[in-house]
């Protein structure tokens, strides 16, 4: 026994790097805290394991950090665009196949908040950016295997604008109907999936093509009376996720001030993804493989954790000594990352890794 499951343990490994690998029900978490940071929390994961994020210092200044797959931490900040500021600096938001980082790093400047996107090569070299001539603000959301690039920049008249920054430099922007909330996703064929609030002022999904063509969505059976997506007021769709495939996640208000958890495939087919018992399904993340994660709330106030299997049923977790909890990513071979609060209001960020088979037998 013990040689088949050192053998099937190295199988395992192997499997992880090419996302091959099927997790058995149990789980372990493991937490991930920055040294000497008094916040951590981490926001994406590639399909090697890396995991990246932001901090912040005992002054509530913002930092980056990458995680590699063995549980080594970088941390790092983009250039500086103005003076030192609590509660500014750098934000981490996504990380690609590739290992190259982007987020936006904000700092005052004459007194006027600034805010630029940046992308990270995994040598540590920083790019600073902006979506466009005169922009004020510029965050940086999401990020191709190519080095494509979207987001979202204002300009002087605090008017926000999406973007998408071409791996050469490039840049292109346009705009949505109503205005623009959100990027979730730029597929390797360059279509981004984001989130606008339309011209009647109801949340809704959005993809638009390389070539400009613009496609709005919204879930079947969404209920405008039943408000609380993404704002307390608000009602409608709220993609929060999608992967290379075009496959995409959410939420919308359904009916008896219910929020459902959706899927939304690329040929249009729409299904519910709900954790049992839930009164607010969240889904907050999907991999490669369609695998889905995010957290949700029951009759008890706090948020619980959730996994999705492509191909099973829904588990839900906790974060043992965790008063309530976000779910940020999920890999390939199905670890959940997130982060946390503990019952003295501190955050830490979590990984939580399904245990095979021969790792609950030993």
């Amino acid at each position: 026994m013990g040689s088949f499951c050192s053998l099937t343990l190295g199988i395992g490994i192997l499997a992880a790097l090419t996302g091959l690998t099927r997790a058995g029900h149990a789980q372990t978490i493991t937490t991930v805290d920055v040294p000497g940071a008094r916040s951590t929390m981490p926001s994406a994961i590639n399909a090697f394991g890396e995991i990246v994020g932001s901090y912040l210092d005992a002054q509530s200044t913002s930092h980056g950090f990458v995680r590699s797959r063995f549980g080594a931490i970088t941390t790092f900040d983009a250039p500086s665009i103005g003076e030192p500021s609590t509660g500014y600096g750098t934000d981490v938001t996504g990380v690609n196949l590739a290992g190259q980082v982007i987020g936006s790093v904000r700092g005052v400047s004459s007194n006027a908040l600034i805010e630029r996107a940046f992308v990270r090569t995994p040598f540590g070299n920083i790019t600073e950016f902006d979506g466009a001539p005169g922009a004020i603000r510029t965050a940086a959301y999401a990020i191709n295997p190519e080095g494509g690039i979207a987001g979202i920049y204002f300009d002087a008249s605090f008017v926000g604008h999406g973007y998408v920054r071409f791996a050469h430099g490039a840049v292109t922007t346009y705009d949505v109907p109503g205005f623009i909330v959100a990027v979730r996703q730029i597929r390797p064929n360059g279509e981004v999936i984001g989130v606008n609030v339309g011209t009647d002022g109801v949340l809704q999904g959005f993809t638009r093509e390389l070539n400009g063509v613009l496609t709005s969505f919204s879930a079947p059976g969404v209920d405008l009376t039943t408000s609380g997506v993404f704002c307390g007021h608000c009602g409608g769709t709220f993609p929060t996720a999608a992967n290379a495939h075009g496959r995409t996640v959410g939420y919308y208000g359904g009916a008896a001030q219910i929020i459902h958890g959706f899927l939304r495939k690329p040929d249009g087919a729409w299904s519910i993804v709900d954790a049992p018992g839930a009164l607010r399904s969240m889904p907050e993340a999907i991999n490669l493989e369609g695998d889905i994660a995010g957290e949700y709330t029951d009759a008890t106030p706090l948020g619980h954790g959730f996994i999705q299997p492509r191909n099973g049923a829904p588990e839900s977790f906790d974060v043992p000594g965790g008063s309530n909890l976000r779910v940020t990513g999920i890999g390939v071979d199905r670890e959940v990352i997130g982060y946390y609060w503990d019952s003295s209001g501190n955050i830490h960020g979590f990984i939580r890794t399904p245990r095979t088979e021969c790792e609950q037998r030993l």
